[in-house]
């Protein structure tokens, strides 16, 4: 007896469905590896997750039981963070004894290669093509951006949100587009899961959600599935959002609310800077610009709204959202406007057409894929260098070591984005003492003074091109006090925070104060990092 197994139809040539599949398991296989060389490279979490560690580690200690504060760099942060990814973090930690910084290393990463998975079932339902939906899958795993933010360290949340919003959107389509239960008990689990994992994954849910209902939904029936599955997502998500509320109030959403990139200089830099990330051609936001207009030429405007509407409403985290429908655009681009044209032109009895569609189109082809693949290649392995050296760690130790419990630094790293800066982030966990430089988890409770406070961040972070007295004034109008001042003088190599190629800081700033200021000690030097006690 002979088993016969064929993944295709057998056929002398493959179909536009057979290469389509092709494409997304190019995609996803691919994706995968690029997603997963930054933490093994890296050997530690990408960037941050610091304060996602305490959280993690919070939730453990206490049982499983919703801590009510957390204690982070010296602050008590109230716990109002929907949940879900640190209930899923937690138990797979205590279940497989994986270290936390292993698992804020690694599972961002994983679950990001499955979003491509789930992006290219979106694809599918959406563009309604398996050919489209398998490029578009590959150029959604092959966008810098699609990896970026969602494999570093606070990717733990990330991550998982952009996976529930791409399942929740996929769903609630389909429960518009046919309705029936299933469709609807997925778009309300789906919907769920956004919400309990991710607040500004969340808002994006709602906004494409109400988008969908707007193209699809408005009458009767619609109206019905949407009012289902909004009480449906009220009464599963209860269980927290009542905790919340009796603890908290709305004040912790408020004070976040107003911490956001919310000008009107953000959504116009991500409406004419291209959100994919590409570090050198921007092939991906071309495609994207090219199936947009294609979809408004054709006055189909669904694609472009779920572009556009991220943008306008909530632009700080957009650019994770519209990554999404922007690839879409671009296999649109490619397929009905590239490929299209390519097609009439080799339809010709010329030879020379023919000769194009035969061996040039296929060439062309190729080669596009195997430039956006080296692209974001490069990219990986650059993001991969993003994370504490262990020259870094060494001064946290000896910090812990040999401070007073009770210490106030300020910490200078030159990066002036504090988000983007592991260092800050960092700090706390490991040397147990305050740092008044680092950023995260005020946003909780700083309300409008942390605009001001970051604008102060920024000048601070510039004094290490400066001299001593820059750093004076700037915590002077702070009103702050600190007793150590700690200089990260090798920077991290980053693509996106601080010019490429710059690995050496501080040079001036530490010259002034070993020259000109006997009221700065130097307790501890090494070729990463100098740190000095302030005389008072």
């Amino acid at each position: 007896m002979q088993l016969k197994v064929n993944f295709f139809k057998s056929k002398e040539t493959l179909s536009q469905d057979d290469i389509g599949k092709l494409l997304a398991l190019t995609g996803i296989v691919f994706g995968a590896w690029i997603r997963l060389i930054p933490p093994l490279l890296a050997g530690f979490p990408i960037n941050d997750g610091g304060l996602f560690y305490v959280m993690l580690q919070s939730l453990i200690d206490n049982g499983f039981g919703l801590p009510e504060y957390i204690s982070y760099n010296g602050l008590s942060i109230p716990f109002a963070y929907p949940p879900l990814a640190f209930y899923i973090g937690g138990l797979v930690s205590t279940a497989f004894q994986i270290p936390l910084i292993d698992l804020i290393r690694w599972m961002p990463s994983i679950v990001t290669a499955l979003v491509v998975v789930v992006f290219h079932d979106l694809a599918r339902v959406i563009l309604k093509s398996e050919f489209e939906a398998g490029i578009a899958t590959v150029i959604f795993a092959f966008t810098p951006r699609a990896l970026t933010w969602f494999v570093m360290g606070g990717g733990l949340t990330r991550s998982l949100g952009e996976m529930f919003l791409i399942l929740a959107i996929r769903y609630v389509y389909s429960l518009f587009a046919k309705g029936g239960r299933k469709l609807l008990v997925l778009a309300i689990l789906f919907c769920s899961l956004v919400a309990l994992t991710h607040p500004e994954a969340t808002i994006h849910t709602i906004i494409v959600c109400l988008l969908i209902w707007a193209f699809q939904g408005r009458n009767q029936a619609g109206i019905a599935r949407a009012f289902s599955v909004a009480i449906g997502v009220l009464i599963i998500t209860s269980f927290w959002w009542v905790t919340i509320l009796s603890r908290y109030g709305l004040s912790p959403y408020f004070s976040a609310m107003q911490t956001g990139d919310q000008s009107p200089l953000v959504l116009v830099s991500n409406l004419f800077i291209a959100v994919t990330e590409e570090p050198y051609l921007t092939t991906i936001a071309v495609l994207g610009l090219i199936g947009l207009i294609l979809k408004f030429s054709q006055r189909d405007y669904f694609l472009p709204a779920f572009y556009l509407l991220p943008l306008i409403i909530e632009p700080r985290n957009a650019a994770n959202v519209v990554i999404i429908p922007l690839a879409l655009l671009a296999a649109i681009g490619i397929n009905q406007m590239i490929l299209k044209t390519l097609k009439d032109i080799g339809a010709s009895k010329d030879p020379q057409p023919n000769l194009l569609q035969k061996i040039v189109t296929p060439l062309l082809i190729t080669a596009f894929f195997l430039s956006l693949l080296i692209n974001v290649g490069y990219f990986s392995l650059q993001l991969s260098k993003n994370h504490l050296n262990p020259g870094s760690l060494d001064a946290f130790i000896w910090v812990k070591n040999n401070t007073e419990a009770n210490s106030v630094f300020v910490i200078l790293t030159g990066d002036t984005d504090s988000f983007c800066d592991g260092v800050q982030e960092w700090f706390p966990v490991f040397t147990k003492r305050s740092s008044l430089t680092t950023p995260q988890g005020k946003e909780w409770f700083a309300g409008n003074a942390f605009s001001d406070y970051r604008d102060y961040l920024v000048d601070l972070q510039k004094c290490m091109n400066n001299d001593i007295s820059c750093v004076e004034n700037v915590v002077l109008q702070m009103d702050l006090e600190f007793d150590y001042l700690f200089i990260q003088k090798t920077a991290t190599s980053k693509l996106l925070c601080v010019p490429r190629g710059e690995t050496y800081r501080g040079g001036n700033l530490i010259h002034s104060i070993d020259t000109n200021d006997s009221s700065y000690i130097n307790i501890y030097k090494s070729n990463d990092v100098e740190i000095y006690a302030v005389e008072k």
